[in-house]
């Protein structure tokens, strides 16, 4: 193998783990227990990223519910890469509400609740439990995305 060849698959190795990393954006739970509003009760072994860390709406719907999820977990479990600056699309966790909302929407239900539990991209300590509060929540808020009749 020439010397040329080698650099070139030196270099491609070197931006393919670049890549890879930039990509696991997910940030690590706090660490903090449930709120004490909390409507689930703690379920042993699930991380915090799990929980709300403040009061809960009744409801999970429309625009208000979106940016409740918006601002406890999908801006900072997955703004890093999809909002507008991040470069994925769909930007669903941009801080703009409105933005974020409208992408929201248009994404399938199913889709996101997979993606949101098992996600190659994020690592282990931002992927969702099916029984902890915020996958409930974004699966209630799914039902009614666009208003709370």
């Amino acid at each position: 193998m020439d010397f040329k060849r080698f650099r070139y698959l030196v270099l491609v190795g070197i931006l393919y783990l670049g890549i890879t990393i930039s990509f696991n954006n997910c940030t690590r739970g706090s660490g903090t227990a449930p709120s004490s509003e909390s409507t689930h009760q703690p379920v042993e072994g699930l991380d915090a990223v799990n929980y709300f860390r403040e009061s809960v709406p009744s409801t999970f719907c429309g625009q208000d519910g979106y940016g409740y999820l918006l601002r406890s977990y999908l801006g900072p479990e997955c703004g890093s890469c999809h909002s507008m600056n991040g470069g994925t699309f769909p930007p669903f966790g941009d801080n703009d509400l409105s933005k974020a909302y409208s992408y929201g929407r248009t994404m399938g239900k199913a889709k996101f609740l997979e993606l949101s539990t098992n996600n190659r991209f994020c690592g282990p300590d931002c992927n969702l439990d099916t029984r902890g509060e915020i996958y409930q929540a974004l699966n209630q808020w799914f039902d009614h995305t666009d208003s709370c009749n």
